[in-house]
């Protein structure tokens, strides 16, 4: 539990558990209103990156992922999705810090509990979860022609870059793509997680 408190009134009770159902509300009201622009236009996409102050990635990291063969989504790409996310998050966090606090004043242990519950179901693991959602809903759907119409183009190609050892990378734990050893950024360029944790 988050706090320990004096027993609560049932007075109390029914007003924050609304308060509480308004929070859940609030919340898959704004994770569905991204994922709706995330699949309208790249305009309608970038109106919404400025109304949240995220900055939209340039055209070189664009290529730069579809040159490793990562999937580039039309619209968000993934290090945006994700910066939106921890927006989302810290927004939401602040609401329930304050509902807490509220909470706490008014004795709500029940509530208080409840109010948990939503913190652990929807925004302990929110950014992770939501993220895989999105990257795996933007990745193509590949059929067995794709495959066979991919190996007939590539046939006898593989050999005409010259490419030398890699020694080491880092996977993205989010999204599995690469960072080599001598690539210097700390976050992914794909998806924008961090990949060293303090």
């Amino acid at each position: 539990m988050f706090w320990n408190t004096p027993e609560e009134d049932n007075d109390h009770y029914e007003s924050y558990k609304q308060k509480v159902i308004q929070l859940k509300t609030k919340f898959h009201e704004e994770i569905d209103y991204i994922r709706s622009v995330a699949q309208t236009t790249v305009a309608n996409w970038h109106e919404y990156l400025k109304t949240v102050e995220v900055t939209p990635v340039g055209e070189t990291q664009r290529k730069q992922a579809q040159d490793t063969g990562l999937p580039v989504p039309k619209i968000a790409f993934p290090s945006e999705y994700r910066a939106v996310l921890v927006i989302l998050d810290i927004k939401m966090q602040h609401l329930v810090d304050d509902l807490a606090n509220e909470m706490r004043k008014a004795n709500a242990n029940k509530t208080l509990d409840l109010l948990e519950e939503f913190v652990s179901e929807y925004l302990d693991r929110m950014i992770v979860d939501e993220l895989k959602r999105y990257l795996d809903a933007s990745k193509p759907k590949i059929s067995v022609s794709d495959i066979f119409a991919n190996a007939s183009t590539s046939l006898n190609k593989y050999s005409t870059k010259e490419v030398g050892d890699k020694s080491y990378s880092i996977k993205c734990s989010s999204c599995g793509a690469a960072r080599l050893e001598e690539d210097q950024y700390d976050e992914c360029f794909y998806c924008g997680t961090p990949l060293f944790s303090n």
